[in-house]
């Protein structure tokens, strides 16, 4: 499923956390696994998704998001979660 996108919005933090995140970016990648895990012609389910970014805050953003939509089986996670592990599709978010 090759493709791209840019989200365009701005990078932020909360209060005193040295993380990022991106609000934008992150309904960006919300509607790509919807697109993904509801086309009636897709062939991915929500458990061939996997969601690579590099910050924790953006990771906890992405997650509520998911949730909100009932899409919990998709994978949100740093680099290093992702280790050993392949998908069928992959949502890179940068911030």
């Amino acid at each position: 499923y090759p493709g791209s996108g840019i989200a365009q919005g701005s990078e932020a933090r909360e209060g005193r956390s040295p993380s990022w995140f991106n609000a934008a970016e992150a309904v960006q990648v919300l509607r790509y696994c919807c697109l993904l895990a509801r086309s009636l012609s897709s062939q991915v389910s929500a458990s061939d998704i996997g969601v690579i970014t590099p910050y924790r805050k953006q990771v906890e953003k992405i997650k509520i998001l998911l949730r909100n939509v009932d899409l919990t089986d998709i994978k949100v996670g740093s680099v290093e979660e992702f280790q050993g592990q392949e998908y069928l599709a992959v949502i890179i978010s940068t911030v």
